[in-house]
């Protein structure tokens, strides 16, 4: 009896990296996974980020008792939508839950460090996506051209010379 072929498969590396996430004052580490040099990443984050600030406008006014509920309780509601919208669009910017991970300890509209929370965290992993993006950038082109030029060697015309 023959043996039957394995149908050929498609393989991608998607270039994902697990990003620790140290939460410094749990002494606790988490991780975040996503592709830090996908090139429309920055563009979701921007509109991410200025999604976000339109919707504080909104709240930038509420007034809180000394336990941090709204002085005014219809604005409760309000503010837990604005935390899922928050995780959302973060979500959204990273194709992905890294929402869970980066607010499990603490709401994305506390004010940490006279900073939303929310806000810190994209400062910071803009840092990430930097350094990823030039590491990739320095090492990564020349190396695809080389691997651009052995297909293209065939057909007379190189990439970068």
């Amino acid at each position: 009896m023959a043996k039957a072929k394995k149908a050929p498969e498609l393989k991608f590396d998607t270039g994902l990296k697990r990003i620790p996430i140290t939460f410094i004052d749990r002494e606790e580490q988490d991780f975040i996974s996503f592709n830090p040099t996908d090139m429309n990443l920055p563009i979701r984050l921007k509109k991410a980020e200025a999604n976000i600030n339109q919707r504080l406008e909104d709240y930038k006014d509420i007034e809180f008792k000394p336990d941090g509920t709204p002085e005014d309780e219809k604005y409760i509601d309000a503010f837990e939508e604005m935390t899922k919208i928050v995780s959302d669009e973060i979500d959204r910017a990273f194709n992905g839950h890294v929402s869970d991970s980066v607010f499990k300890h603490c709401n994305p509209l506390s004010i940490v460090n006279e900073k939303y929370y929310v806000m810190t965290f994209i400062e910071q992993i803009g840092e990430v996506i930097e350094y990823y993006v030039r590491e990739e950038t320095e090492t990564g082109a020349k190396k695809a051209n080389e691997n651009m030029n052995k297909y293209l060697d065939k057909y007379g015309k190189r990439i970068g010379k």
